[in-house]
Formats: C-alpha cells, structure tokens, sequence
C-alpha cells in the first residue's frame, strides 16, 4: 500500500472522529456550554503535546519565530475559530442542517485552491465530490427530498457557513506554506497560540452562563475531544492534506454521515436501513474517484 492510500486511510479516520465528535457535542446540549468544550478541548490537548514538543520546540524555533504570524493565522482558523463556531452552531440548529452546511466545505476548499494555489480540480475530483454530494443528500435526506423541501434555517446554519469558511482557508493555507516544522511539533505550536484566543471568550461566556459541572459526562467529552478529536485527528488531517492536497482531502467530509449512520446503529440501537447503504456505495465511490490518480 502505497502512501496515497496511508493518507487516505488516515482521513478516513480523521472524519470518523469527528463525527463522533459532532455526537458528542450535540449530547452536550444543556451540559456544557459551547467555549468552554472548546477551550478545555485544547487546553488538554495543549498539556499533552508541549512536554513532548517542548524539545524539538527549542531545536525548531530559528525556523518557528519568523513564521509565527503564518502560523498565528492557522491558529485562529482552526483551534480558535472552527472549534469554537461549529460548537455554538450545533446547538443552535439540527443535526440535518448541519450535515448540509458540511457538504460546503469541499467545494469550498476546491474554490480556495483554485484561488490561492492555482490548483484547479481535476475531472476526478469534480466527479468525486459530485458523487460524493449525492451520496451525503441520500442520507442526509433518507431519500426522502421532501424531508429537504421543509427544512428551515437560522442562525445556527451561518454560523456553520463561516465555520465551513474557516476550515477551507485553514487547509488551504497548511497546504500553500512549506513550514518545514515537524508535524507534531507544528500542532503544538498552533495549540499554544490558538488557547489564549478563546481565553477571552470563554471567560466571557463563563460570566454570563457560569461554569459546568465537573462530573464524567463532561469529563469524559473533554478527554475524547482533546485527544482523539484534536491531536489524533489533526495530525491525520494535516499529513493527508500534505500527501493529497486540501481538495482531494476535503472529499472526505462526506464520510461524516456514513459514519454517523454507524455510531447511531452502535450506540444508539438505531437501524441502517436501504438509503444509508445507497448513499455510503455513492459516497465511497467519489472518494475512490477522487483520490485516485
């Protein structure tokens, strides 16, 4: 298997984890408010990877300090903005709004490639996000298109509009830049300067709602999303980014739902029923579609 294939894998796993991460969120609904989930996330995930960073940190710097505003600017589209705005959009509208606004992001992220990298999407890639999209519609709608006809949007959905914008900026820019930082080290650095931007609005939101209690349920989301949904998933993400380029790694987004279907049937007792395996062969052939050279 070659390294094409590794990467591929890994963003599989990637979306995986974040569509356990979005089931967790949605579960934390009147547990804990949405920055604070955020901010601990990445505080956890900050107090893992300094120690062992801390090293390579030090060795790296003469290559880290000039590009600090570069990495600055990844630090707030992805620890300080994306986290922050998706948390606050789920709980402000549904969970099929939201898989909608998701679908945004690889033609997004192909637009902004195109854009800033000159990277046009291939015919592949087109088809694959094309194929890809039905796919995510079929389950998102349990093919049922009326179940689209009545949905209504709030401001919970442009919320989600300018998260799906940052994280398409986010890949972009991790893709335009050859830092030439070591990829672990890369992510400690980014979480060190992403906290202190939500500190702010956490201890605001902490004023106004109060804390949350410290209890397993919450715990326990603060434990998953600060290691496997954060350090886990962003190294996976980042790697394939490197290996594929952000459009043919943005094409993945599409697995949330198939594996959404999967966590609903494991932990839910939920059935699969005919449109989750129409959609999941759809969406399973676009990414084949698109990642292939």
């Amino acid at each position: 298997m070659n390294r094409t294939w590794w990467a591929a894998l890994g963003l599989a796993a990637t979306t995986f984890l974040w569509a356990a991460n979005a089931v967790v969120s949605r579960g934390l609904v009147g547990h804990m408010p949405p920055i604070s989930l955020a901010f601990w996330r990445w505080t956890l995930a900050g107090a893992i990877l300094i120690p062992l960073t801390w090293q390579s940190i030090r060795s790296h710097w003469p290559l880290i300090r000039p590009q600090l505003p570069w990495l600055a600017l990844l630090a707030v589209l992805s620890v300080g903005a994306y986290n922050s705005i998706l948390y606050m959009a789920v709980q402000k509208t549904t969970a099929i709004n939201t898989a909608l606004m998701n679908t945004l992001i690889p033609m997004t992220t192909m637009l902004a490639a195109w854009l800033m990298l000159g990277a046009r999407p291939t015919g592949r890639q087109t088809g694959g996000m094309l194929l890809g999209f039905i796919g995510m519609i079929v389950i998102v709608s349990k093919a049922n298109w009326q179940v689209l006809s009545s949905l209504a949007f709030n401001h919970g959905d442009l919320l989600m509009l300018v998260a799906v914008g940052c994280w398409a900026l986010y890949s972009v820019l991790l893709k335009k830049r050859h830092l030439g930082i070591p990829p672990v080290t890369l992510l400690a650095v980014v979480v060190m300067l992403g906290v202190p931007m939500i500190l702010p609005f956490y201890l605001w939101e902490w004023s106004q709602q109060g804390g949350f209690a410290i209890d397993l349920t919450n715990l326990s989301a603060i434990a998953f999303t600060g290691v496997f949904a954060s350090i886990v998933a962003y190294l996976l993400w980042n790697h394939g980014v490197g290996i594929l380029g952000p459009s043919a790694a943005s094409l993945f987004i599409f697995l949330m739902p198939v594996f959404g279907a999967l966590l609903g049937v494991t932990l839910l007792g939920e059935s699969l029923l005919p449109y989750h395996g129409i959609g999941g062969v759809l969406i399973l052939a676009g990414l084949v579609l698109g990642v292939r050279k």
